[in-house]
């Protein structure tokens, strides 16, 4: 029986299986991720009553054994041509491997790269069995790419809707297909997902996170409207985690972009990290001998949270916690200065958190148009928390129907 407890970054006020609240919120990311094939909770169970609490090794190891497993079976079925079976357990492998990195630091840990090599390998054999036309591109930019994926309900050439799916600071690009893509399809979307810099494998490339969104952005809607199907006066935009602060920034200048959805919106990340978390307390004894130890401690409690934090550190570009906060600093915006149709998605325990819901009270106020809401998702339907990443079925109906009124008055 699931318990109820308060607290976290993430807004998360019920436990599913792991007591450390880090490693439970990614736990039921991870069963959220069912909704469009991702996942099974048998699956996902089974994994987690092998895992150690707090060992983020035990962690990594258990969903890579998984991913390992399902792989085999997708490769079975691919081998007597049951393409059907084999692009579901490719996708299910996908997200078992890429789990496995939740906790690993990219600057330390010797696996990070070679579990997201084999999730990301299992992603593009699905791809070549989907029965939906798919193009993974890659956008010059900055003397290396932004690669993303473009899906198409068909290849009719109707002009569709479209939305541009944007991750946050945890995120790969291929998390956001599962997080969404399944979902539009169904509605008659084209959907469009896309690492900006400081997501995906990107900072490996030199492109940390930036302030200027709308830059890159730009980016990605030039090459949106250079594809066929696409019906420019119906472009939206959604961003999540991290992502509610990327999509607002960036529909500040890019006007192209006809409605966005922010889960949860975000209006300063220096903020955000001061508000929300405990990284300027342990900024402030990073080079002691106390953070020392209890770094050397990685099967504890700590470990988990100091493999997120290395996390962010390399997605913003710098080695401290203190740089971390410092180089937020300008990444914030005015919420006056958007002018299209704004919906706010936001869970019910993470509009408890102050900041959060600062965020969320301050941008209704001041966006400048009238079509602008904030939704909170209920408790009672279990989609209290962060992304409502635990149910994804509430969150595709609230926003694709929000999309779907906003856009219908688009000319």
């Amino acid at each position: 029986m699931a318990k109820k407890f308060k607290g976290g970054m993430h807004g998360r006020d019920v436990i599913y299986h792991f007591k450390n609240p880090a490693m439970d919120f990614f736990f039921q990311w991870v069963l959220g991720m069912s909704t469009n094939g991702g996942s099974t909770v048998g699956e996902c169970f089974s994994a987690a009553s092998k895992i150690t609490e707090g060992d983020t090794l035990s962690w990594a190891r258990n969903w890579d054994k998984l991913g390992s497993d399902v792989q085999k079976r997708a490769e079975n079925s691919l081998k007597n041509n049951q393409t059907v079976s084999a692009r579901e357990s490719f996708l299910r492998a996908y997200t078992y491997y890429r789990a496995s990195v939740l906790f690993l630091s990219p600057f330390e840990d010797s696996k990070y790269k070679e579990y997201l090599s084999k999730a990301r390998n299992c992603f593009q054999q699905a791809l070549l069995l989907f029965d939906i036309p798919v193009t993974s591109f890659e956008i010059p930019y900055n003397g290396s790419v932004l690669p993303g994926y473009f899906f198409k309900p068909d290849d009719s050439g109707a002009k569709r809707k479209t939305l541009i799916m944007i991750g946050g600071g945890d995120t790969f690009v291929e998390d956001l297909y599962f997080y969404i893509v399944p979902s539009g399809i169904k509605r008659d979307y084209n959907v469009l997902i896309v690492d900006l810099p400081g997501q995906g494998s990107l900072p490996y490339e030199g492109l940390p996170w930036i302030p200027e969104t709308e830059i890159p952005m730009a980016k990605v809607v030039d090459y949106l409207l250079g594809q066929q199907g696409v019906d420019e006066d119906k472009i939206a935009a959604m961003g999540i985690s991290g992502g509610g602060y990327l999509v607002p920034r960036a529909a500040t200048k890019e006007k192209r972009i006809k409605a966005i959805c922010a889960s949860s919106i975000i209006l300063s990340f220096e903020k955000h990290w001061t508000e929300l978390t405990k990284i300027p307390k342990l900024a402030k004894i990073e080079d002691t001998w106390v953070f020392s130890l209890l770094k050397s401690i990685k099967r504890k409690s700590f470990g988990v949270a100091s493999g997120l934090i290395d996390t962010y550190k390399w997605r913003w570009g710098v080695k401290s916690m203190k740089e971390l906060i410092d180089v937020s600093k300008p990444m914030y915006y005015e919420p006056s200065d958007i002018t299209c149709p704004t919906l706010i998605l936001i869970g019910e325990s993470e509009y408890n958190l102050d900041w959060s819901r600062h965020c969320a009270e301050v941008s209704i106020e001041q966006i400048s148009n009238e079509r602008k809401e904030v939704i909170i998702t209920p408790l009672a339907e279990g989609a209290e928390g962060h992304a409502i990443g635990t149910n994804i079925s509430l969150m595709s109906q609230l926003v694709f129907d929000w999309f779907d009124e906003t856009l219908k008055l688009k000319k």
